[in-house]
């Protein structure tokens, strides 16, 4: 049997059109080592469609487990925390101040773009999440600093509380929904 051929039977017998020798018995291709032929044998009380499930589950658990991954080209760099670094964690709800010593806003996210921290999103105006406009502030537009002190980090931003309602609002939605 050419190998076009037996392929042709093949998918013939996978939609449960093989050769059936008694009740019961349904035929399927087998693939006989050392041999450059396909045979037929008979699974009693098997279902042809059990077989073939079975093989396209092989074939595609096959394809799944030879996709890896994407890989860095180096291993981990690790580095030290010193005490003059801030956490997310940290800044997360801290409030943002200006040369006036008024609340003008609130750090709500930090957004990160590759490596780098690109921008912080503060929150601005509102009342219990009413009303409230955020805005995208690059980071060197805000001071945040440690005070020993207090024990507490500190935010200062150089606009008022209008400055920041005016400008281009930042919206969570698509990718960034909450």
């Amino acid at each position: 049997m050419r190998l076009h051929e037996a392929r042709a039977f093949f998918a013939g017998a996978a939609i449960g059109r093989g050769v059936s020798t008694r009740r019961n018995e349904t035929s399927a291709l087998r693939i006989v080592p050392g041999n450059r032929f396909f045979g037929l044998s008979s699974f009693k009380g098997s279902s042809m469609r059990t077989v073939v499930f079975a093989l396209a589950a092989s074939l595609l658990s096959t394809v799944a487990m030879s996709q890896t991954a994407p890989t860095l080209a180096q291993g981990p760099a690790f580095t030290e925390v010193n005490q003059a670094s801030a956490l997310g964690s940290s800044l997360k709800g801290l409030n943002v101040r200006n040369a006036g010593d008024e609340n003008v806003g609130e750090i709500e996210d930090l957004v990160v773009v590759g490596n780098t921290l690109a921008s912080y999103i503060l929150s601005v105006g509102g009342f219990l999440g009413m009303g409230t406009h955020y805005v995208a502030v690059r980071p060197d537009s805000i001071a945040i600093t440690w005070n020993e002190a207090d024990k507490k980090w500190n935010a200062r931003i150089n606009a008022t509380k209008d400055q920041l309602k005016s400008a281009p609002q930042f919206k969570y939605e698509g990718r960034f929904a909450k």
